[in-house]
């Protein structure tokens, strides 16, 4: 429930977008529900591959809605969108394979990699930011956070080639 908190919370995102405090408020909030529920999952042992899924989509959701509405209200300029979210668009290209495997194969477990949490903790460092009304700041940290995108999803890339390749290893000395 905490992971599907962050839906509600994002769509009313462009009610309170008038004002900058309304909506850092509520960007934290929705952050809030993302760091409580894997807490609150591990404490009482309910994590699960879906959970894991659900928070990285509600996660992705939750941060692009917050991106769109920053330029709906001319927070940040357009341009920055791509750049926040270099990583998934990378990773896009990936995820026919990504969601195949996870079909294929029962031990399919793939955790975020620190780049990727160090991705994410920038990004929302950077809506901190903009939101405080640093937009220097943020330009520069725009910059970061797509880099740092990049390398990581470099680094997912990387993974999925090398589980591709002991796999195939695996299924030729079977073979």
């Amino acid at each position: 429930m905490l992971t599907l908190a962050r839906v509600p919370v994002a769509l009313l995102a462009p009610l309170v977008a008038s004002s900058p405090r309304s909506l850092l408020a509520l960007y934290l909030t929705g952050v809030g529900t993302d760091v409580i529920d894997g807490m609150v999952a591990r404490r009482t042992g309910t994590t699960s591959q879906t959970g894991a899924y659900a928070d990285g989509i509600a996660d992705k959701l939750f941060h692009i809605v917050i991106g769109l509405v920053l330029v709906g209200w001319g927070y940040v300029p357009a341009w920055w969108i791509p750049l926040w979210f270099t990583r998934e668009l990378v990773q896009a290209v990936l995820i026919a394979r990504y969601y195949k495997t996870a079909f294929e194969h029962d031990d399919f477990d793939r955790d975020a990699t620190a780049l990727g949490k160090a991705t994410t903790v920038l990004l929302g460092l950077t809506i901190v930011v903009v939101l405080a009304g640093f937009p220097q700041a943020a330009l520069w940290l725009t910059l970061a956070v797509s880099l740092l995108g990049l390398a990581s999803a470099i680094g997912y890339g990387r993974r999925e080639a090398r589980i591709r390749q002991q796999r195939a290893q695996q299924r030729s000395a079977q073979g």
